[in-house]
């Protein structure tokens, strides 16, 4: 496993109270970054997404959570599934 270091800002670094302290916070993201690195490194090769924001777009919208939102946004990044599949739909069909 190949190890992630994000450098958050001290001040100014405000999240949900739920969300605990900074530790807890800074914890969350180091346990979803063992659990899913595989799944984030092959999404940033395929998308060119630097893996950093997509480690940071998951902690902010699930808190590494794979089972966070319902429905068609019910994953780790709660990404809506039917409009991305109708992009990658009509991406294939223009051949990009």
């Amino acid at each position: 496993m190949s190890t992630l270091t994000l450098n958050a800002p001290v001040l100014n670094l405000q999240s949900p109270a739920s969300w605990g302290s900074r530790a807890a916070i800074e914890g969350q993201i180091r346990s979803g970054w063992k659990k899913f690195w595989r799944d984030f490194k092959f999404a940033s090769e395929a998308t060119g997404i630097p893996v950093k924001a997509l480690v940071a777009f998951a902690a902010v919208e699930s808190g590494m959570n794979p089972s966070a939102g319902s429905g068609a946004t019910k994953s780790i990044m709660q990404t809506n599934h039917n409009f991305i599949n109708e992009i990658l739909k009509n991406e294939y069909k223009a051949n990009r």
